[in-house]
């Protein structure tokens, strides 16, 4: 388990380093290289589980009381929700990328405002309804790794 949290740790202090000291646009590119990789190597989610710096931060702040908000959280599970929420962060994203193509700042500064607002509303989530809601229901890059997992199994049974 400390093994873990060492990972988890590095990861989060390198998105921190290279989005906020060197003020690489990329570092999301990054970030979903990785957790593909990790993905596609392991044949599991490993990458949210032991180096998504949304989750380290999730789990640095939760405290043991879940307030259980079952309203929210049976808002947040519903369908049409998590795909307005993929549609809503993909869509910025590469909004993003192609409209501030020409300058790195403001292609970095509208990254980081993604990545921000992200654990903004996932940390808000958490203490409203339970650990990690995030994670395990909306992560618009979780269920991109979910669906990867899905493919990679499929595969192994029909070879």
């Amino acid at each position: 388990m400390i093994q873990k949290q060492h990972y988890r740790t590095a990861a989060l202090v390198s998105v921190f380093v290279l989005m906020c000291m060197f003020r690489l646009w990329y570092t999301i590119g990054i970030i979903f290289a990785a957790g593909l990789i990790l993905t596609l190597k392991d044949r599991r989610r490993s990458f949210c589980v032991d180096y998504c710096p949304m989750a380290t931060v999730q789990q640095a702040v939760y405290r043991q009381k879940d307030p259980g908000h079952d309203r929210l959280l049976a808002l947040l599970q519903r369908r049409w929700f998590k795909v307005l929420v993929a549609i809503g962060f993909w869509g910025y994203l590469i909004a993003v990328l192609i409209l501030f193509r020409g300058d790195p700042q403001l292609l970095w500064s509208s990254l980081l405002s993604l990545m921000l607002g992200s654990m903004a509303i996932a940390l808000i989530l958490q203490s409203l309804v339970r650990k990690r809601v995030w994670c395990s229901t909306i992560c618009p890059y979780g269920k991109v790794l979910e669906q990867v997992v899905t493919i990679g199994r499929r595969s192994v049974i029909k070879s």
